[in-house]
């Protein structure tokens, strides 16, 4: 698997990453002075400015602990950005992102405009990528049908939004500790 923006370099074994989008770069790596080296290295070859701790990037906000052993990531500005945007600021919010046993019928012609439905589901899929995994199983069944979308389709996508207004200031928040190498995921949203 590549990504065209990130970069993985070993330096004397320690791992730099680099991730770059258009001209903002970050840069991790466990060790400041491997960090500092890199940003050397970096400036050598291309005109950069050093902007310190990244505080936003990408219309989420970054915010690291002063121990530097957690940082959380949110996207409230966003969401309230496109509940705005979507004419849903006042929504009253919902405790789940689907109704219970929803069906959503195949249709053969659209009975919506199909531009916003697909506007409404790429505005979702952002906030689901990087700070909201928890829409992820929702967003994926409402945009199976961003081809051809019907009014009960276009409900469902609302009830996400309802519930976005009731999470706009969920955080994810990481944090520097040893685990075992293995992915432990706990998800109940029914």
């Amino acid at each position: 698997m590549s990504n065209h923006g990130v970069f993985i370099k070993n330096d004397n074994g320690t791992l730099v990453i680099v991730v770059v989008y258009v001209d903002d770069f970050l840069i991790f790596s466990s060790k400041l002075n491997t960090i500092q080296h890199t940003k050397s290295e970096l400036s050598s070859c291309f005109d950069m400015k050093n902007l310190g701790n990244a505080k936003w990037i990408l219309q989420m906000e970054v915010m690291q602990s002063d121990d530097q052993k957690k940082i959380t990531l949110l996207q409230s500005q966003y969401i309230k950005d496109i509940l705005e945007h979507y004419g849903m600021v006042n929504y009253y919010p919902v405790k789940t992102p689907m109704e219970s046993r929803l069906s959503l019928p195949v249709l053969t012609e659209p009975e919506v405009d199909v531009t916003i439905y697909q506007q409404l589901i790429s505005s979702l899929m952002y906030a689901m990528v990087y700070t909201c995994p928890n829409i992820f199983y929702t967003v994926g069944i409402v945009a199976c049908h961003i081809a051809i979308p019907g009014h009960i389709y276009l409900k469902a996508v609302k009830h996400i939004y309802h519930y976005l207004c009731g999470i706009s200031d969920y955080k994810l928040i990481y944090h520097a500790t040893k685990v075992p190498n293995e992915l432990v995921i706990y998800l109940d949203s029914d």
